[in-house]
């Protein structure tokens, strides 16, 4: 179970900046990123209660599913020219059928130009049968539950029938009656839906609209509106409802902001095919999925907007950015929405969508289910946690893969092809494009870890494949990672540490470094001649037995390596398309061994922090806040010692011999000048301050 946990920073001015994050109890003991968390001066973890995202959000009721029809029930025969009630409780005019009392009512036939209102007391259980009935009023809702404890309408099996109603603009009016008239169904308490038949809803407004909660147990539904198809306001409940929907808005959503507990949605067993302008599901709080099928397209798919890498001057230039929300969230076209948390306890998904595929404000878990995601921005976002147990999640065009201010991945079966990062940890700031001395991501490299603990994970990335505006610590699982290997870019990147612990890594592009703290070794080598794209490369033991094995999808001059037959001392070789291209003996007295296929050191000038492909860097400065060297804004000039922004060359860096950046040709090394570098320091804030030491392994070649 997911527990939230709070990280206090205190800077001289007496600000308190807190972030989120969320842990894992594994044997009722709270586990901490490992990266020198409890060495960090002004740092403060306090665990808040524990959140169950599995928890149902609702119980139904036995009444939310009752579909039967009593012998008494009132029966009410449409046509043309008259409406005849058999039994008590309603009344029929020339444009309004009113129902009045607790009960059950039959309609069958064909009403034009005449609304269902039902006004009873606040406690009564109103049930209207559909028994292939048509009800048509333009103009204003064709069904209106003015009053009632609770709204039913039952869909006898074998049954179709239609509600149509409504207008297409929005009322502004604060009266009910007068809003009434934006849907083609609209409940001032809860509205239920059941029953084994078929109903088309169909509006230039909205579809069916309940103020209070929104409950579906069954159905085949095909909706057609002009905005949002489904909504309740307290809350979404739907079990088992299979619906088609094409909405100009939200596909569907629950709006209610001020209760922590209503605004949410939640799905068990559906299948649902939505088209929407805007969200396809979009939940004020909490968005939870318990199984079923989902194929859902915003805002015209991913293929509606150009995909950037946004590396050329930096941040996401000409990229599409949403418009601040308005009463139809006019600029968002996400797939799953939340506003506090999404959670998703299985079923497939099939998400094509023009913004994020599946985003919350808040945290996203997913402990199962099967996905397959086409976006134009990234396909699984979190402000907060991004924790995935389980599941195969297949991202085959994004922005950004997965991205969170604190990631798990404990297991499940992945693959992201990402025009950006496959994976970034972040805390928003950095793909906005921000930058402050706290780190690229905003809110310091101590708050944000990405773990690797399970599962599998095969990535390419336009930009870094892993980009950690924070720490790694990989514990176990599979990385299978194609990165660049030029320029800023890299398979793996950080501002923080990567700490390797055990499970199965293997890269085609650059790994920054590896940290002298993990338990399991790594070998990071440097090759004379670029891999290209669509290359096998081999780590093999000294019988040529295969540990590693990757066909990279992009071209590289660098690789790491690291698996749990390593050891210190063994002999292992490197081996591309069949081809020996080198043989490393790994150091005994460091974690890491740095060395190029010829012998040479791995990069000149750089030690053990790995090199940034066909880029060998002067010896930097990290006497700043947590040791990392910070990002320089777009625009502006690097010095030495700080990152430029993506896509620039740094300046006094010198090209290595042997070394590409992107099919450049081979250049002789140029003369570099040592730089003096004056540390950055914000004054208002207070530091520890402590170099980077990486031990330098002397390899057998």
């Amino acid at each position: 179970m997911p527990v939230r946990y709070e990280m206090k920073f205190t800077d001289k001015r007496g600000f308190t900046i807190t972030v989120a994050l969320i842990a894992a109890i594994l044997v009722g003991t709270a586990v901490f990123p490992a990266a020198g968390f409890g060495e960090s001066d002004g740092i403060e973890a306090v665990a808040a209660e524990p959140v169950d995202y599995a928890a149902p959000l609702y119980a139904f009721l036995a009444e939310d599913a009752d579909a039967s029809i009593p012998a008494n029930a009132t029966r009410i025969e449409m046509t043309a020219a008259a409406v005849k009630v058999a039994g008590p409780g309603a009344a029929a005019d020339d444009s309004t059928i009113l129902i009045q009392s607790p009960g059950t009512y039959v309609l069958t036939g064909e009403s034009t130009g005449r609304q269902i209102l039902i006004d009873a007391s606040k406690t009564d259980l109103v049930r209207v049968a559909l028994d292939d009935a048509s009800i048509y009023n333009e103009g204003a809702a064709a069904v209106y539950v003015k009053q009632a404890g609770k709204a039913v309408i039952i869909l006898p099996e074998g049954t179709s029938n239609i509600i149509a109603g409504g207008v297409a603009e929005s009322v502004d009016s604060d009266d009910d009656d007068d809003k009434s008239a934006q849907a083609a169904i609209f409940v001032k308490n809860d509205l239920v839906i059941t029953g084994g038949g078929a109903l088309t809803i169909e509006g230039p407004g909205r579809g069916a609209w309940a103020k209070d909660m929104l409950i579906m147990t069954g159905g085949t539904l095909d909706i057609t509106t002009g905005g949002f198809a489904l909504r309740g306001s307290d809350g979404v409940a739907m079990r088992g409802v299979t619906a088609a929907i094409n909405a100009g808005g939200d596909g569907i959503k629950s709006t209610k902001a001020d209760d922590p507990e209503k605004g949410f949605i939640q799905l068990e067993e559906c299948a649902l095919d939505i088209t929407a302008l805007n969200d396809a599901a979009q939940a004020e709080s909490t968005l939870l999925v318990m199984g079923g099928t989902y194929a859902i397209r915003t805002g015209g798919g991913a293929d509606a907007v150009a995909l950037s890498s946004g590396k050329a001057g930096g941040g996401r230039a000409g990229f599409f950015q949403p418009v601040a929300d308005t009463e139809e969230d006019a600029g968002s076209m996400k797939g799953l929405k939340a506003g506090v948390a999404l959670s998703v306890q299985g079923g497939t998904f099939e998400l094509d969508t023009q913004d994020d595929a599946a985003h919350s404000n808040g945290d996203v878990w997913i402990t199962s289910g099967s996905f397959s995601i086409r976006t134009g921005d990234d396909a699984i976002h979190a402000e907060a946690m991004l924790r995935i147990d389980g599941g195969a999640v297949n991202i085959a065009r994004c922005f950004e893969g997965l991205e969170g201010s604190a990631i798990e991945i404990n297991g499940g079966e992945h693959n992201i092809t990402a025009s950006d990062d496959a994976v970034n940890l972040a805390d928003g700031s950095a793909s906005k494009g921000g930058w402050n001395m706290m780190g690229r991501g905003g809110s310091g490299v101590a708050a944000m870890t990405l773990y690797i603990n399970g599962g599998s994970l095969r990535a390419s990335g336009g930009a870094d494949t892993i980009d950690a505006n924070g720490n790694i610590v990989m514990n176990g699982g599979e990385l299978y990672l194609s990165g660049m290997s030029q320029g800023m870019e890299g398979a793996i990147d950080f501002d923080g540490s990567f700490t390797i612990n055990g499970g199965r890594l293997i890269t085609a592009g650059s790994v920054l470094s590896v940290s002298a703290q993990s338990t399991q070794p790594a070998l990071l080598l440097r090759y004379t001649r670029n891999v290209e794209a669509g290359s096998v490369i081999e780590l093999r033991g000294e019988s040529g037995e295969a540990i590693l094995s990757l066909e990279s999808e992009t071209t590289c001059s660098v690789s790491g390596f690291s698996a749990p037959e390593l050891s210190p001392g063994r002999t292992v070789s490197v081996w591309v398309n069949g081809e020996k291209r080198a043989e490393v003996t790994l150091g005994a007295d460091a974690p890491v061994t740095s060395v190029s296929e010829d012998g040479g050191a791995y990069g000149s000038q750089f030690g053990n922090r790995g090199a940034f492909g066909g880029f060998s860097m002067p010896n930097q400065d990290t006497n700043r806040i947590s040791g990392q060297t910070p990002a320089m804004p777009d625009g502006e000039i690097p010095v030495a010692g700080q990152t430029p922004p993506d896509g620039q060359i740094p300046q006094g860096g010198q090209r290595q011999q042997g070394g590409q950046r992107g099919g450049w040709p081979v250049q002789s090394p140029e003369p570099s000048v040592e730089p003096t570098v004056e540390p950055i320091v914000d004054p208002t804030v207070e530091q520890t301050v402590e170099p980077i030491v990486e031990p330098t392994v002397e390899p057998t070649i």
